[in-house]
């Protein structure tokens, strides 16, 4: 086993919240796999029994048509995972390129980058996510679009930094006296280097991520019902606690805040990982 692997299994097993949190990521990545395969029913199935406690036929219950909340909830998964990770993998690809190019070249390059990144940063986050999908439509395309768009500006801001400190390295310069283009140093010598802790920041914003998707999803920007997605159930049901119908909010506010904090304390281990002033 070598240095970076032992610190890895080392670091993992001093922190059992990070092992915890592993494996609270690998299981909802199973249930947004095989989440549809495993529900009890349709999650769009309606039936007359209307606002049921759980029970051995409907684990979490049953909403205010009749659904199976337990089926909805993890079909749910694939559909917050799926956002997240789609709007995540946007914003590191296009940060870390943006981010590089204006770390290498520095300039008008540098200019450009960070003028578009002081306008998004300019907005409250999240209303500008509102806004990007009320212009564009409240369809899952756009709400990975624009949950992309606004965390951007974190993945810019790393990979320039890191840019800055590498550019002047000496296996930059030995690619750069060997022939290699600009862009060929960038993307093939110095982006694999900052990759370990673009990863991170990519943990960190999942959660992030997953919290957007369904704040929009809550205030009636986000994916449109009859799906399942967690933020639509919570506020469907919102209105049922007064009544006493508590199951219609708690299983799918229980199954956000597991995501986000399962993909928080992971972020959380992996800053610790690849911390090389953490390593022996």
């Amino acid at each position: 086993m070598n240095g970076f692997a032992a610190h890895a299994a080392f670091t993992l097993k001093r922190n059992r919240l990070a092992l915890t949190a592993l494996a609270g990521m690998a299981l909802l990545c199973f249930l947004a796999i095989f989440g549809p395969y495993l529900a009890q029913s349709s999650p769009l199935s309606t039936s007359s029994e209307i606002l049921s406690a759980p029970s051995k036929t409907h684990l979490f219950g049953t909403d205010h048509v009749g659904r199976d909340i337990f089926s909805r909830v993890l079909t749910a998964a694939r559909m917050d995972l799926g956002i997240a990770f789609g709007a995540v993998l946007l914003s590191l690809a296009a940060g870390a390129i943006f981010g590089a190019m204006a770390g290498y070249y520095g300039g008008i390059i540098d200019m450009a980058v960070t003028r578009l990144v002081e306008t998004i940063m300019a907005f409250p986050l999240f209303v500008l996510a509102m806004a990007i999908v009320a212009a564009l439509g409240n369809s899952v395309s756009n709400i990975v679009y624009a949950t992309a768009i606004i965390n951007l500006p974190f993945y810019v801001r790393v990979a320039k930094t890191e840019v800055n400190i590498r550019r002047n390295s000496q296996f930059v310069e030995a690619a750069m006296i060997s022939g290699n283009s600009g862009p060929r140093v960038i993307f093939v010598h110095i982006l694999p280097n900052i990759l370990p802790t673009l990863m991170v920041q990519a943990s960190l914003n999942m959660g992030w991520a997953i919290l957007n998707a369904a704040g929009l999803s809550f205030i009636g920007l986000g994916v449109r019902p009859p799906d399942a997605e967690w933020g639509i159930m919570v506020a469907e049901g919102a209105q049922y606690i007064v009544s006493g119908e508590w199951w219609t909010v708690l299983f799918p506010g229980l199954a956000l805040m597991f995501a986000v904090l399962c993909f928080n304390f992971l972020g959380d281990a992996l800053r610790d990982i690849f911390d090389p002033r953490k390593r022996a």
